[in-house]
């Protein structure tokens, strides 16, 4: 609607004063807060808070508890980056991890949402040196073992992006 393109217009960007490249740690009151960039995975820019003195991990769209989790080839996804950091992350034996979508969940949910990337990541490869096309390999990969994940019309979704990454890169 109008009022909200003149909003929108009216809006300008502040840019931050703080920036790092992999970590940064700031130290507030009691705690010991850790913000990581993992580096390419479900795209190029997420960042992972760890509270130390808490053991809690906030993960933002790195982590989809229980969810397909969108992979976005356009914003340089690393799905395999992002397994071997899943992993990295399940191995520190968060006592709370917050996701950036679902409910709260533990290092248990975060080494599974690994395996549904790895599984998925194998099946596409197979089918890739079989030759398989594209669109041949979203009507045959299904992934059962992972029908209790929510948001399952993402699969074609993720099919995709891991196809482009596997075969444009």
């Amino acid at each position: 609607n109008l009022e909200q393109l003149k909003n929108a217009e009216e809006t300008f960007i502040v840019y931050p004063d703080i920036t790092f490249e992999n970590e940064m740690t700031i130290y507030l009151g009691s705690d010991t807060i850790i913000m990581t960039h993992p580096g390419n995975n479900h795209t190029d820019c997420n960042i992972l808070v760890s509270f130390k003195n808490q053991n809690i991990l906030s993960t933002g769209d790195f982590f989809f508890n229980h969810s397909m989790p969108y992979i976005d080839f356009k914003a340089n996804c690393d799905t395999k980056n992002w397994i071997v950091q899943i992993n990295n992350f399940a191995d520190r034996n968060y006592e709370f991890i917050i996701p950036g979508h679902g409910k709260l969940a533990d290092t248990d949910d975060l080494r599974e949402q690994a395996r549904y990337i790895s599984d998925l990541r194998n099946e596409i490869k197979t089918l890739i040196i079989q030759e398989k096309t594209l669109e041949e390999i979203q009507k045959q990969i299904k992934m059962p073992d992972y029908s209790h994940f929510e948001f399952q019309y993402m699969l074609p979704i993720e099919i995709e992006a891991i196809y482009k990454e596997l075969t444009e890169r």
